[in-house]
């Protein structure tokens, strides 16, 4: 057991100390975790009152929040704002509109009230709320005589009909009313409307966001078809940013992706949401490892790096404001059963969300301080603001998961070391022959001849070519989600319950279940005070996630026997593991046994309770002065049990094992906002500005323990049922302990003035203090400052609609990992004594860390052309420079450390990044919409230590001969190898026995782990009631080990090992003189005399390259090898003779998905008593149309954030069916 010295206390005035207690956890764990227990429990309670209340208040007492930051705007499109944030629909004239005046005003978390009489304090008309609808109407002056609206005397009749877009699809929510009355309403699902008008002619007004708002003048018909063509701008849409402020896009100064909720369900509901992710923003990697849709998901932001490998270079993730806890993840990492468990990311449920919005330069993040150095992702999730009434929605889905295999293994030769390595075995004076017990596949051919299995039963001598598939099953899926909500001038609610249920391809005991539970609602209590909460609760049980199968990696996949016969023998007829040690069977059987039986009789379960919970209250003190308040807290606490089979109960119990881990972290956020909104000099200038304070406590423990030396009897899981004694040898396994936090406070302000609607500029600074850091480096400053220019507000430019250009410049920071600043002694003690035994940090810290910086620049445009924005262009370029890297230099190992923590480096990054959203097809029925992101990124290392140059940073495989480096001069992430022996013109060297070496003194570039280019293409093409779309993505650049390429070439198991296999395939003849030299000859000529067994071989090859002659000049290769040999070199685990070219550039253009939906005609839904009936079947991860790493899938790596790839499981191949409704 290991204790560790842990980081000091603050020196800042009220910063809660860092330091743990010291004393053994032994005496405090069972009151730790009893804690922990009443809390989660008390949570879930306290969440449970305030659903039944909120439901309870349900639409009767739900608030409007409206924020707005217009200059010189039209009424119209703050109309368009309003509703889109408050539900509330607007009726109007034509004419009046001629008359109003342009709109300067700043708003933030304002009442509906409020918002309105700003609105119309200057208008020549008033208004009045007839339910969800506000109608305009004339000011009247003390002269006028007011008259009474005449009344309907006539005979009324109803008139029906659609209401469409451009290209035919129904539009619902339209507003609808008959001028000159208060009747009216808004469209259902499907676009219909009905609505009681008098006869003769009259006139209905119809306007929605994003349209433009259009009359139709009725005559006699009772039914009229509306068509509504979309408005000319999206520049005046809000869209989330730092801290949850609500923005105008065209009034920020740097670049943000916001992909709304559909976009991730449009081609089907995925595990998580990240799935779906891929493509959809500009300058956003996004990978899935191995482990499957269950394990980690690696989001990298403009190609984030650091010199350290212990750092952080993920995004920082929010949800409603909450902060989550986040990690790196991988197959065999530390974390409870050594799975790919992925992080809270991986929890959050794709129905629930309604945008995520992505920060990606240094001044959208800059207001999160040192979590936010390498970008933000922010979901907001569902809420009823934009809900009329109560309603209510459903839907659910069926998926179908296909193992798809890359790998393409040669069927012509079997196990063996040769062609003539036939194997017999004597059974009752018989000579039979026998499936080989061999590691290599360079045997004879597969002849369909009879052949004794390790059974002794007779097989046939044939490839079976399913073998690897056959490992695993279709693995499905099932989801299930209905959610409630509503609103009205008080405020709003919604209420979501999900249900799913997933099985891995692994098998029946490999599977799932989630149970996820969304709530959120706010109240407006008075005009001074207004209240928000949200939570999301999530209850996710895993059975037997993946773990490694590098075994069968390493020793291969034989074709020779099907693999539906190795249970069967694997086990005896007791049920439990055979000894294997005399039947003969190869390891490649042994570790496919293995792998079957662990994942059928071994249960390692782990259970997660997750919850995301945030409460926010506004205050207004004034009409320019307000206070936003907001806790948050991200809950997440694992149970981990581990229940491994006894392997044997016959002639005594053998193995099995029971263990249980119990796994906690916790985020807890605390902000306050004093914000003043205020226009000057006639409202040309608006000035928006706050100030508050944050908090922010991440903390996390882990407490396991095991059984020893076995069990006693088998099917009992207990530790009373331990088979070995406790003692000072196995304390690891008795305890498992850590804990630990760390705390963030900070204070933050930010200014921002606008011109007219032309000119925003922005000004900004927080303040952080960081327990991770040493005190004297703890406090450190992030300024920003942007600048946004409409310049279409200025002057016209032909063709174009809108066009601003974005400025911006931060430098912010980042701490490190927790106690990475410290020395940390460790201490463990001695087998079987009481002695301890004292260790020394790896790298030790001679003085004071600074953080980490990052200085960015970013400029960029958006802009839009043609009737309807049919064309809109967004372009960022930006450069920034990571300096005060954390650097290990390395010491002699004399002193007992290997390197010193020093802030030394600067590393320079630099990109660009392309949006582009295209109609190129409009009609009356039909329109087709494509969206194509790009991005280019690049690195150089600026500057490392005085006098040092070379920098490795982490091992890419085993040993440091292969590693990723980050050497001065040189671009970031370049994997350095042994090379070949060269002659001076660069020609490989073959050695005496006809094969390469690798030159253990001279070390080259053999790649880089960082992509160059990346991006995805997105097509929508819509026809009446069908939407189809299809989805790519596309990457250059970045470089994987692929040890499955690696050792299955060593092996002679992939196909490309055919070649020089025989005359067919390029191999030359020879045969084995008396002395064991091969001699070439001719594949039509028997053997002569002289050779060995009178055997002709037919793999011989002649390496290209050069051999060294007496003189040690180089001349032409003539020495022969065969291709066994030649391929049996790459078949090692030493990184020293890891050969280059098992390297591969990891491009490719993948159809990641395509989905076909129809939405149901209305008049069939009504009978069912619907508003909304949606079908759709999609599919993901379909094909690639070009990769050039053969064999596995460029995505096969063991974990998110993994370059290494040993894990060969299937990619999956989904298929889904999915109905959504509306009631």
């Amino acid at each position: 057991m290991k204790y560790c010295q842990h980081a000091r206390p603050f020196r800042v005035p009220g910063l809660r100390s860092t330091m743990p207690d010291r004393s053994l956890v032994t005496g405090k764990s069972g009151a730790h975790l009893t804690f922990k227990k009443r809390l989660i429990m008390q949570l879930k309670i306290v969440t449970l009152l305030l659903t039944v209340a909120c439901l309870q208040i349900s639409a009767r007492s739900m608030s409007q929040q409206i924020t707005l930051s217009r200059k010189h705007a039209s009424l119209l499109s703050v109309f368009e704002d309003i509703k889109k944030q408050s539900g509330y629909s607007f009726w109007y004239e034509d004419i009046m509109l001629k008359k109003s005046k342009p709109v300067d005003i700043q708003l933030q978390n304002a009442s509906l009230e409020r918002t309105l009489a700003a609105i119309f304090q200057d208008q020549p008309f008033s208004y009045e709320i007839i339910g969800k609808v506000i109608a305009l109407k004339e000011k009247q002056t003390s002269a006028e005589t007011k008259e009474p609206a005449p009344e309907f005397t006539q005979d009324k009749r109803k008139i029906t009909g659609t209401v469409k877009d451009s290209t035919g699809t129904p539009i619902p929510g339209v507003t609808y009313l008959v001028k000159g009355t208060k009747t009216g309403g808004a469209t259902d699902a499907s676009g219909h409307f009905s609505v009681e008008a008098p006869q003769g002619t009259v006139v209905l007004v119809f306007s929605s966001i994003g349209f433009q708002p259009t009359t139709v003048t009725v005559g006699s018909s009772n039914t009229v078809n509306v068509v509504l063509h979309a408005a000319s701008s999206g520049l005046n849409e809000m869209v989330v940013t730092a801290l949850g402020i609500k923005r105008p896009k065209g009034t920020l100064g740097y670049a943000i992706s916001t992909i709304q909720g559909e976009e991730l369900t449009k081609a089907g509901t995925t595990m998580n949401p990240f799935l779906a992710l891929y493509g959809k923003a500009a300058g956003v990697g996004v990978n899935m490892g191995a482990s499957g849709p269950q394990g980690g998901i690696k989001i990298n932001i403009r190609g984030a790096a650091s010199m350290n490998p212990d750092q952080n270079i993920r995004p920082m993730f929010v949800v409603d404001g909450v902060i989550l806890s986040d990690r790196k993840t991988s197959i065999g990492g530390s974390v409870g059963q050594g799975f790919d468990y992925g992080a809270g990311i991986n929890d959050i449920n794709p129905s629930d969300i309604e945008s995520m919005v992505i920060l990606k330069g240094a001044k959208a993040t800059v207001l999160y301080g040192s979590d936010a150095a390498n970008g933000v992702v922010l979901i907001t999730t569902k809420s009823g603001r934009n809900s009329t009434g109560m309603g209510m929605t459903g839907s659910i889905q069926y998926t179908n998961e296909q193992p798809v295999s890359y790998l393409k293994l040669q069927d012509q030769y079997g196990l063996g070391d040769n062609i003539y390595d036939t194997v017999y075995a004597t059974v009752n004076g018989q000579k039979i022959r026998t499936i080989p017990n061999k590691r290599f596949s360079f045997g004879p051919k597969f002849d369909g001849a009879n052949a004794m299995f390790y059974d002794s039963s007779i097989v046939k001598n044939s490839p079976h070519t399913n073998n690897f598939l056959s490992l695993f099953n279709t693995g499905r899926s099932t989801t299930g989600n209905v959610a409630i909500a509503g609103s009205n001038d008080k405020g709003s609610v919604r209420a979501s319950y999900t249900n799913y249920y997933y099985k891995d391809i692994n098998g029946d005991n490999s599977w799932q279940k989630r149970n996820t539970f969304s709530f959120n609602a706010n109240y407006k209590a008075s005009n001074l005070a207004s209240f928000e909460v949200i939570s999301n609760i999530y209850n996710i049980t895993s059975m037997n996630r993946r773990g490694s199968n590098d075994g069968s990696v390493a020793w291969g996949l034989p074709l020779d026997y099907d693999y539906k016969l190795i249970y069967p023998f694997y086990t005896d007829q007791t049920g439990y593991k055979r000894d294997l040690s005399l039947a003969g069977v190869p390891t490649a059987f042994s570790n496919l046994g293995a792998f079957m039986w662990d994942r059928s009789q071994n249960s390692l379960k782990d259970d997660k309770v997750h919850m995301i919970t945030s409460a926010k209250v506004t205050l207004n003190f004034t009409p320019h002065l307000f206070l936003v308040g907001q806790a948050g807290l991200d809950y997440d606490n694992t149970n981990y049990t581990t229940e491994k089979s006894v392997t044997r109960i016959l002639p005594s119990v053998a193995d099995g094992s029971f263990g249980i881990a119990k796994e906690n972290a916790t985020v807890q956020t605390y902000q306050a906002l004093l914000n003043y909104n205020r226009s000057f000099m006639q409202d040309r200038l608006h000035l928006f500005a706050y100030t508050g304070g944050a908090y922010r406590l991440r903390s996390s423990d882990y407490l396991g323990s095991s059984t020893i030396g076995g069990l006693n009897f088998a099917n009992l899981y207990s530790f009373n049922n331990e088979s070995g004694t406790p003692s000072a040898a196995n304390l690891y396994q008795i305890r498992s302990f850590n804990r630990g936090n760390d705390v963030l406070y900070s204070w933050l302000g930010s200014a921002s003035l606008s011109w007219k609607s032309e000119l925003t500029l922005e000004l900004q600074g927080r303040m952080d203090w960081n327990s991770t850091l040493p005190p004297e480096n703890n406090k450190y400053f992030y300024p920003g400052v942007a600048l946004n220019w409409n310049y279409t507000e200025r002057f016209a430019i032909p063709g174009m609609n809108s066009g601003t250009l974005r400025l911006s410049w931060a430098d912010v920071g980042n701490g490190t990992n927790r106690y990475f600043a410290n020395n940390l002694y460790s201490f463990t003690r001695l087998s079987n004594t009481t002695a301890l035994s004292i260790t020394p940090p790896d790298a030790i810290l001679p003085g004071a860390l600074k953080p980490e910086r990052k200085r960015e620049f970013e400029i960029g445009i958006n802009n839009s052309f043609f009737k309807d924005n049919r064309l809109t262009i967004d372009f960022s370029a930006y450069s920034n420079h990571r300096y005060n890297q954390i650097f290990n230099l390395p010491i002699s190992p004399a002193s007992s450390s290997t390197g010193l923590k020093i802030n030394v480096g600067d590393v320079k990054a630099w990109g660009l990044e392309l949006g582009l959203t295209g109609t190129p097809l409009i009609g009356k029925n039909y329109r087709w919409d494509i969206t194509v992101n790009a991005a280019s990124q690049g690195s150089k290392v600026m500057r490392l230590y005085p006098g040092v140059t070379n920098n490795p940073i982490s091992n890419l495989i085993n040993g440091s001969a292969a590693s990723i480096h980050a050497d001065e001069g040189r671009p970031y992430g370049e994997i350095v190898m042994y090379d070949y022996l060269r002659d001076d013109a660069g020609n490989k060297i073959v050695g005496s026995n006809g094969m390469y070496s690798l030159n253990n003194q001279k070390s080259i570039v053999a790649g880089n782990i960082m992509p160059k280019f990346y991006g995805g293409i997105i097509s929508d093409f819509n026809y009446r009631n069908f939407n189809l779309r299809i989805g790519l993505d596309y990457k250059s650049g970045g470089t994987i080990f692929s040890y499955t390429n690696n050792r299955l070439t060593g092996v002679g198991e992939l196909e490309s090992t055919l070649q020089y296999r025989d005359e067919a395939h390029g191999g030359l003849a020879y045969y084995y003189d008396a002395s064991g030299n091969m001699v070439p000859w001719q594949h039509n000529q028997p053997a002569p005399a002289a050779a060995q067994n009178g055997r002709v071989y037919h793999d011989g090859i002649v390496l290209p390259g050069v051999m060294l002659d007496a003189n040690g000049k180089s001349v032409p290769n003539t020495q022969m090898t065969n291709a066994s040999s030649y391929y049996m070199s790459y078949a090692n685990d030493l990184a020293t003779s890891f050969p280059p070219d098992r390297l591969y550039k990891n491009n490719y253009i993948k159809v990641r998905e395509v989905a076909l939906s129809y939405e149901v005609p209305r008049d069939l839904v009504k009978r069912a008593k619907l508003q909304k009936l949606v079908i759709t079947a999609a599919a993901r991860n379909l094909f690639y149309l070009y990769k050039s790493i053969p064999n596995i899938d460029p995505e096969g790596a063991l974990g998110a954030d993994s370059y290494v790839e040993n894990s060969i499981y299937p990619t999956l191949r989904t298929f889904s069916l999915g109905l959504n409704v509306a009631f």
